[in-house]
Formats: structure tokens, sequence, C-alpha cells
């Protein structure tokens, strides 16, 4: 190397981070504008927020069974309850934090995936901010999963990091446990994720993860547990919280096993009244584990039917979440070799926090669960990680640039048009 290249490297990087700078607050404009943008479309669906809000009201005089779900968001909002906000304002507010925070892990999340790289992370950028599924009702009506989804980003941000060798070990430990409180105690599906990481790793590197495995594992039980621990001394009424695990669990009976009745007009209760005709009888107060103990393989298979219905609803047809995601990249991989080698290039880290993703979706308790899409914001990762690798790989192709603006251009389209739809749809 010459002494004029050695000269010329700190330009080139200063350059590059000077880049990166500017993508990263261009894009956080056109975040904060599309969040906008989704307050003033679906302002009269607070849905699953206002129980967030209630909940931060419930903390005020002191009532914390208000709070069963979820505790964090509900904190959050205390500031807000006590300014005097409305339940409107409390929403608005608390989405744009957590809109907000999910960007920031976001950001941190693609300095892992594609360090130094500006053209990568300008691009899962981009394609961040212009998914339908973050400018629809699913984005918004649940403030608990938007920051879930965060901290799955910031695990993630942090296994590829380890994996790289680019984590500071002395901010290791508060990195993961500041994740994992932010997740576990927004929305208890994290620890499905984070239990499928550690695994997958012990699967595939062995005697090399047992030092990740245990990071991971012991901030899981001092999340969980310090959840458990709140819950006893704010006197949270354990009956009360079995009663919601219950309902849960029988209000997400599949489609296919309703009653004609039921099917033709689905509400809670009838869903929860013929889910008893296979689990019943069961005791509300005692939540759903004598459910799943007395009728085990019926659990199996319901479990099995409501991980389908769960990954039909978020990548089928659907205009409101990732549609045509599966199909575009069945084709491209089919068709363009540079692609199927991109893919290849991703490493194992990569692949195992994919599955982590997955397995969230179709693993307890997201499967014994409605199936709504908000639940499923973490998808979000998966779907930008793989069009970042194929759609670089068709920029390079002839004419292949062409391709990658369309789809672009075809999510954006989709954003927009939900901005057209009444709330809700």
């Amino acid at each position: 190397m010459t002494v004029s290249s050695v000269a010329a490297a700190p330009r080139v990087a200063w350059r590059a981070q000077v880049g990166l700078r500017s993508v990263y607050a261009s894009t956080l404009v056109v975040w904060l504008a599309t969040r906008w943008l989704v307050l003033v479309h679906q302002g009269a669906w607070p849905w699953m927020n206002a129980f967030v809000v209630a909940a931060a009201r419930g903390i005020v005089v002191g009532d914390w069974n208000e709070a069963v779900r979820p505790q964090l968001p509900a904190v959050l909002g205390v500031p807000l309850v006590l300014a005097g906000a409305t339940e409107q304002q409390a929403v608005a507010g608390l989405y744009v934090v957590a809109s907000l925070v999910q960007f920031g892990a976001f950001v941190v999340l693609v300095r892992a995936l594609c360090p130094r790289r500006v053209l990568e992370q300008g691009l899962a950028l981009l394609i961040f901010v212009l998914l339908p599924y973050n400018h629809s009702i699913h984005h918004y009506r649940d403030v608990p999963v938007v920051l879930a989804s965060s901290a799955v980003f910031l695990l993630g941000a942090h296994w590829l990091s380890a994996a790289g060798g680019r984590a500071q070990t002395r901010w290791a430990w508060l990195w993961v446990l500041g994740a994992m409180i932010l997740g576990v105690w927004s929305r208890t599906e994290v620890l499905t994720f984070v239990g499928t990481l550690v695994l997958g790793g012990l699967v595939v590197w062995r005697r090399a993860a047992l030092g990740r495995a245990a990071l991971y594992a012991s901030a899981a039980i001092v999340a969980a547990g310090s959840l458990l621990v709140a819950n006893r001394l704010e006197g949270l009424d354990p009956a009360e919280a079995g009663r919601y695990q219950w309902h849960t669990f029988l209000d997400s009976t599949p489609e296919s096993w309703l009653t004609p009745a039921c099917r033709a007009d689905p509400t809670e209760n009838c869903r929860e009244q013929d889910g008893l005709l296979y689990f019943g009888p069961a005791d509300p107060q005692a939540g759903v584990l004598p459910m799943v103990l007395h009728h085990p393989l019926t659990t199996l298979a319901k479990t099995a039917q409501s991980a389908w219905d769960n990954v039909w609803i978020l990548l089928g047809p659907n205009l409101s979440t990732l549609p045509g995601l599966v199909p575009f990249l069945v084709l491209v991989l089919a068709l363009v070799p540079s692609a199927r080698l991109a893919l290849g290039r991703l490493g194992s880290a990569v692949w195992l926090v994919l599955l982590a993703v997955l397995a969230e979706t179709v693993l307890p308790p997201l499967s014994w669960a409605p199936p709504h899409p908000q639940y499923h914001l973490q998808l979000v990762l998966p779907a930008v990680v793989l069009l970042v690798a194929v759609l670089g790989a068709l920029l390079r192709q002839p004419r292949g640039q062409w391709l990658v603006l369309l789809v672009l251009a075809a999510n954006a389209g989709l954003s927009a048009f939900r901005y057209t739809r009444y709330p809700g749809y």
C-alpha cells in the first residue's frame, strides 16, 4: 500500500460515514412523515392501543390489574395520562415514540447486517419505509407489537455482530438484557424468538455457541423473572391473567373448525364457544395449561392449523401486509443465478435469525392467538433481508435496475393505496 493510498483511506471512510448519516437522516424524515399519515388515516381505530391507555390510567390510580397486558407500553403512557392527554392523544404519542424506537432498532440491525455498505443499507432502509405492512392498520393498532419487533431487531443485530466478531464484549450483557426487557415486557412471544435462536446456534455451532447461549438464556430469565416479580409486587390477580389466556386460546379456534353459524358471522363469543367443543369443559380462571394437558393431540392440530393460517394471512394476497413477496422471490431465484449466490452468501448467523423470526410466527404463543396480522411485525426483518440480497443481485444485471425500481414502486403504490382505504381494511 502506497503512502498516497494510506492518506486517502481516511477520506474514503469519512465520505462513506457521511453518506450513511445522510441515508439515516433522510429515511428518518420519510418515516416520520409516513407515521403522521398513518395517524391521520387510522386515527379513529385505537383498538389494542386503547387497552394500553386504560392500563396507563390504571397505573396512575394504583390499579395494576388494568396493566396485565402489557406493562412496558402502559408505563410509557403514564406521563401522557398525567399530562391530561385524551385517549387519542395518548395513542398518537405512544405510536410516534414506539415508531422512533423501531426505526432506531432497524438502523442498528442494518448496520450489523451490512457494515459500512452504503448501497445495501440504503436499499434496506428504503424497503423498510415502503413496505405496505408498515403503513396499514396492522402497524398502527398495537404499540406493544411495535416495541416487541424493535427488540427482535436489536437482538438480531447483536447476534449478527457477535457472529462477525464485531460485538463489544463489555456491553454485550447490557445490550442483550435491555433488548430482552423491551421485548418480554411488551410481548412474551419474543421468548419464542430467543429460544429458537439459541437452540439453532447450539445445533449449528455446538460448543462455540455455548457462551452466547448462556448470555441470551440468562438475560431471558432475568427479563421474564423480573416481570413475574413485578406482577407479584403490584398485586396482579393471577385469575385475571388466566382468564385472558383462556379466552385468547379459544378465540383463536381456526376458522375451518368453527360451526357453520359462527363461520357465517364470526365473533369472539362464538369462537370461544366453538373452541370449547374441542377443549372444554375448562375453567376460565385456570388459564390455558389445563386445556393443553387434557387435549394434547387436539392442541397439536390446532397449533399446526393456526401456524398455516398465520403464514397465509401475512404472505398471501392480503394487500396490507407483504403481498407478492414469496412468488417474486421464487421467480427471481429460479431465473437469476446471481440472486441464488447472494442468498448463499448470507451466512449461517443470518439464516438462524430468519428462522427464529419465522418460529415466532408459527409456534406458541402466537399460534395460540387469533390470526391478527399486527401480531407479526417481526416478519419485516426477513422480508427486508431477503429483498436486499435479491435486489442487490438484480442491480448488477443488465436492465436489472428497472426491475428493482418496479418492485420499489409497487411497494410505494401499495403503501399509498393504504392511505386511500377506510380504516381497518
